[in-house]
């Protein structure tokens, strides 16, 4: 599954405006809601990512960029 293009700035837990962000209602705060499918996401409350974006960045670390760095243990 691939990140919605269209809302790579928007927040999956959150609430107001165009990025679904308000520093005053955090998530778990009353009325702020989590979206039905953080996977589709890259922020989670507009500060941390979503477990898909750590996935997606832990996996490009790991497959295409350590491989070229010639590090042995």
């Amino acid at each position: 599954m691939r990140l919605d293009p269209e809302s790579l700035v928007k927040a999956c837990c959150g609430v107001g405006g165009e990025y679904n962000f308000d520093g005053g209602r955090f998530c778990g705060s009353p009325g702020v809601q989590a979206c039905p499918d953080p996977d589709r996401l890259v922020s989670w409350d507009g500060i941390h990512l979503t477990q898909k974006a750590y996935t997606l960045i832990a996996r490009r670390i790991i497959h295409d960029i350590l491989p070229h760095l010639h590090c042995y243990a």
